[in-house]
């Protein structure tokens, strides 16, 4: 599912729903339902087949034969999902949800269009886990959502995962390990494998995320960040997670996951707004709650797709 904006760097010609199947033969359509009725002067765009994605790549990547050619690549429906997402935002703008989220409230409402900055990426907390064993239930101690996000279009967070994710497939290939892994998968090796969070997923998007964002900072002692009320990491009475020790690298970036942990307001970084963990993962009954913009309803069709 894919909203584009009218106006302003989010603008478009066209005023259509795109779709390629039958949209009574999929799931949750009360659920995409919610982003049109929400949002009656917005473009919805439903991409339903691959055939569109390719259309896209090949009419506006022509310079950069390298973006199809990892499109083709991906061995997994969720990797070309994925993928895809990336590129028609980052080429057209707008929000980018799931086929199994709830638009809560007008895209008009969200944060970024009340904040008084000129936010160009806005993102939210998928998870933030302060426990010691957090490694057991997610690839990031605290991790951003990509089943909802917004850019502008040319976002350099975009650009730079699309550039990320093309380094990582072509490394596949080249060490014959084109294969997605993941727990699901009991007959893929995870030696032989990159496993889909790394590769296309929440992982590797999260850590572009915090990659753009030490690109931004003064020095690293004045990160350019802007709070909207006080977010409060001592509201724990232990801190757990990665230190600078911890194999990941992003963890030795002065941006990382303390920036954000225990926040419940959101948070600005330049041009990035980050917001709490039920921006994007609302309570279904949201009501007047604030920063309440989204309900996913974890489908997870995607995991158990072993063959395809």
């Amino acid at each position: 599912m894919w909203v584009k904006i009218n106006g302003g760097n989010f603008s478009s010609d066209d005023n259509i729903i795109d779709d390629e199947l039958d949209t009574n033969d999929l799931p949750n359509a009360w659920q995409r339902q919610s982003w049109i009725d929400k949002n009656p002067n917005y473009n919805y765009r439903l991409y339903t087949s691959f055939k569109k994605y390719k259309n896209e790549i090949k009419e506006n990547f022509k310079d950069l034969p390298e973006v199809l050619v990892t499109f083709e690549l991906l061995p997994k429906v969720i990797l070309k999902s994925d993928f895809g997402r990336y590129l028609l935002v980052y080429l057209f703008g707008g929000a980018y949800g799931d086929i199994d989220t709830l638009c809560q409230k007008p895209i008009d409402d969200w944060y970024d269009n009340k904040a008084d900055f000129d936010i160009g990426f806005l993102a939210g907390v998928e998870e933030d886990i302060n426990e010691d064993n957090w490694k057991r239930r997610i690839p990031r101690r605290l991790q951003f959502t990509q089943w909802t996000f917004k850019s502008k279009k040319h976002h350099p967070i975009l650009a730079l995962l699309i550039a990320n994710i093309i380094k990582i497939t072509f490394k596949a290939q080249f060490d014959n390990k084109l294969r997605a892994w993941t727990h699901e998968y009991k007959t893929v090796s995870q030696k032989q494998s990159v496993p889909i969070m790394e590769w296309t997923g929440p992982g590797a998007f999260t850590d572009t995320i915090y990659e753009y964002l030490n690109m931004k900072i003064i020095n690293e002692n004045y990160p350019l960040i802007y709070s909207d009320l006080s977010n409060s990491i001592e509201q724990h009475a232990h801190v757990y997670g990665p230190g600078p020790d911890d194999e990941n690298s992003a963890n030795l970036l002065p941006v990382n996951w303390r920036a954000f942990t225990g926040m419940e307001h959101p948070v600005i970084v330049d041009d990035v707004a980050i917001l709490p963990k039920r921006g994007f993962r609302a309570p279904v009954e949201c009501g007047d709650i604030p920063y309440c913009y989204i309900t996913h309803y974890f489908t997870g069709t995607w995991r158990k797709n072993n063959g395809n």
